[in-house]
């Protein structure tokens, strides 16, 4: 069995409302604040595979559960969802649509505000999770 991939954010996520903002034309583009978000969950999960030392490469993944826990703060849970799982692509799998089943969570520790993810294998070339 492979260990999950763990590792923790500690700032906290940017709200759904604060993630976009519309150019003059209409259109919409990601704003600064949920870029170095992406970015700082990028880095903690590029060194939690680099210290896992056994996570397959990216292309090789077929299915994870991914697991996001938001701590200390008001956003609902689903704002880190989007940003961490595009975040984890090229590092962890190669295109988010291989993380399923997703499981978010508001919690509460009087600490300070961060996100936690754990990505458990389910599925890689060479691997096949089945319970137990």
């Amino acid at each position: 069995m492979i260990k999950p991939l763990q590792f923790t954010v500690n700032r906290p996520p940017v709200s759904t409302n604060k993630k976009y903002a519309t150019t003059k034309s209409g259109g919409f583009y990601v704003k600064k604040e949920s870029k170095e978000f992406q970015q700082a969950v990028k880095d903690a999960a590029f060194a939690a595979v680099q210290k896992h030392g056994s996570w397959p490469k990216p292309e090789d993944v077929k299915q994870v559960y991914l697991e996001i826990i938001v701590f200390n703060t008001r956003h609902d849970c689903s704002a880190a969802e989007k940003d961490v799982a595009d975040a984890l692509e090229g590092i962890v799998y190669k295109n988010d649509k291989v993380a399923h089943p997703r499981f978010n969570e508001i919690s509460s520790d009087g600490g300070l505000k961060r996100v936690q993810v754990m990505v458990k294998l389910l599925e890689s070339k060479d691997y096949r999770w089945y319970g137990g």
